[in-house]
């Protein structure tokens, strides 16, 4: 189905159903002339509204499943793929409005001192393969199933974090400290107070710094980094928070279908 104001260029083509209800299209082409697996999710009726879902460092989109299934059932199109929150501050016209699910504004002030990162920087000159070592899943979630789940999906990176990629974190988070006081879209944070994998710090200085005028902060009371995975009281007001705040600003004629 067409989507007001989304070129039909833009969307998958050759659509395929997945075993798990998926709709699918293998690969898109970036502007690099990269291939990309992608996801997308269609509803059965007309689309109100288009969401693109970017998966978190070392994860895919087909983790997203359930949260993109939820809106779909809300008459929403989702498509996944794998980008960073600077896309939306590189290409803010392309989106009406964000949802950031335990976003990384900001490196943990931890992991990532001056002395860390200037020694980092040295090992990327002469070993940027080296790893740093690789997420801990015991973090992902307080849901010892999601634990579970995530450290049996093949598809997820199981190794370490090389040094060049520590790198491209901390150039990113620079970039993303630096942009975010030019940011007017509309934006819903979600964030759980217990996250040591993303730093709750990060989005509260969004909240603060950014010059958006409808912008907005959900923290979850004890909740680990992967909010749409977590406990199921958790993850069920999550789903219900994104939906609301995604349809509550879908506009009159979307909404009403025509």
């Amino acid at each position: 189905h067409p989507v007001k104001g989304v070129p039909a260029s833009s969307l998958p083509s050759q659509i395929r159903v997945t075993p798990q209800g998926d709709r699918r299209q293998d690969h898109i082409v970036n502007a690099d002339g990269q291939r990309l697996f992608c996801r997308s999710w269609v509803p059965e009726v007309p689309p109100r509204g288009l969401l693109f879902v970017a998966h978190g460092v070392g994860e895919h989109c087909g983790r997203y499943s359930s949260l993109a299934q939820s809106l779909s059932r809300r008459g929403l199109m989702v498509f996944g793929g794998a980008i960073c929150i600077l896309c939306a501050c590189e290409r803010p016209s392309d989106f009406t409005g964000v949802v950031l699910i335990s976003p990384m504004v900001q490196l943990n002030p931890e992991s990532a001192s001056p002395f860390k990162v200037f020694m980092a920087k040295l090992l990327n000159h002469v070993l940027p393969s080296l790893s740093l070592g690789s997420i801990d899943s015991k973090w992902i979630s307080r849901d010892q199933k999601e634990v579970e789940s995530y450290d049996k999906d093949e598809l997820n990176h199981h190794g370490g974090l090389s040094v060049a990629f520590a790198m491209q974190l901390v150039g990113a988070a620079r970039l993303i400290e630096r942009a975010i006081p030019t940011v007017t879209w509309p934006f819903l944070l979600l964030h759980g107070d217990a996250d040591k994998l993303c730093n709750i710090s990060g989005s509260h200085m969004m909240l603060e710094k950014a010059q958006s005028t409808d912008k907005q902060l959900k923290v979850y009371s004890g909740a680990y980094h992967a909010l749409h995975r977590e406990l199921p009281e958790t993850t069920d007001s999550v789903l219900r928070d994104i939906g609301d705040w995604v349809v509550g600003r879908i506009p009159d004629q979307a909404a009403s279908g025509s």
